[in-house]
């Protein structure tokens, strides 16, 4: 008993040391005497030396809160930029760190079982940076880079339930690099809770998020220049895209709405009919199963 005591009390021991390092290591790197313009964003200070990670930009689009119209971005960690539901668009990018030793398909996260309580981004999928910004200037630095793609291509991510922001944005990076996307990776993020106890208000949530998405999708087929944007949702993500694509479908004169190169739907959470709805109007087709 005296042993597995000695061992816990060590364990926590280490714990404590390790958050107080965390603390200490993950500072901004940015001045704090002097407070930055709103499209400077947070940057965690970068870890040890040499560096065996890239970096990746991903644009989004949210209808979450923005904190920075109450309090300083620089007093906000990155993934602390957006809250809970707003009734409106913001649009951004985000920097993501990838490392070298990066598995398809995984995401990277501190692991206690390997006594691991701070972010590396030797080791970890990191969010970085957040930069909030117009709409019309995220429009612009989207043109630019559908621009460079050899096929003129987007894709659109919109995440699932219990999904917060950094999280999406995390994701949105990872299929991005092992895709090795030729285009703009963007992302959608609805006000999900972020919790696993918290469905209901996810759900509601969703239900009012499609409208916000259908604007986005109008305005990234109407003014990037791509020919072919590609669509993927996740989950309670899927209820939310299918609203949007509804919405377009049945709002758009023939042959005027946005057109998409191909839709992938993820372990989908439809309203019923919702697709039927949609194929009645000869603009999209999409089978479930």
């Amino acid at each position: 008993m005296k042993i597995r005591f000695y061992l816990m009390a060590f364990l926590s021991l280490i714990s404590v040391v390790a958050v107080v390092g965390c603390l200490s290591d993950g500072a901004k790197s940015i001045d704090s005497a002097s407070e930055p313009s709103r499209s400077t964003a947070p940057l965690r200070q970068e870890a040890s030396l040499p560096h065996n990670y890239t970096t990746l930009k991903v644009y989004y689009c949210t209808n979450r809160k923005d904190k920075t119209r109450n309090q300083p971005l620089s007093s906000l960690e990155p993934e602390d930029v957006y809250g809970g539901f707003e009734n409106r668009l913001n649009y951004g990018n985000c920097v993501v760190s990838i490392p070298e030793s990066h598995r398809y398909g995984e995401i990277e996260r501190p692991s206690s079982w390997k006594l691991e309580f701070c972010e590396d981004p030797n080791k970890h999928i990191v969010l970085q940076s957040v930069n909030p910004a117009s709409e019309e200037q995220i429009l612009v630095e989207i043109s630019q880079d559908v621009g460079r793609s050899r096929k003129k291509q987007a894709f659109v991510f919109v995440h699932g339930y219990n999904v917060n922001f950094a999280d999406a944005a995390n994701r949105t990076a990872q299929m991005a690099y092992d895709l090795k996307f030729d285009g703009p990776p963007i992302f959608f993020s609805w006000p999900s809770e972020g919790k696993w106890n918290r469905y209901e208000t996810d759900l509601e949530n969703a239900s009012l998020s499609g409208v916000y998405l259908q604007r986005m999708l109008e305005e990234i087929s109407r003014n990037t220049g791509a020919r072919e944007i590609h669509l993927i949702a996740h989950s309670m993500g899927t209820r939310v895209l299918a609203d949007a694509l509804d919405g377009i479908s049945q709002f758009s004169a023939e042959g005027s709405g946005p057109r998409f190169n191909q839709i992938l739907l993820a372990d989908p959470i439809l309203m019923p009919n919702a697709f039927e709805m949609r194929s009645r109007r000869g603009s999209l087709v999409v089978r479930t199963g």
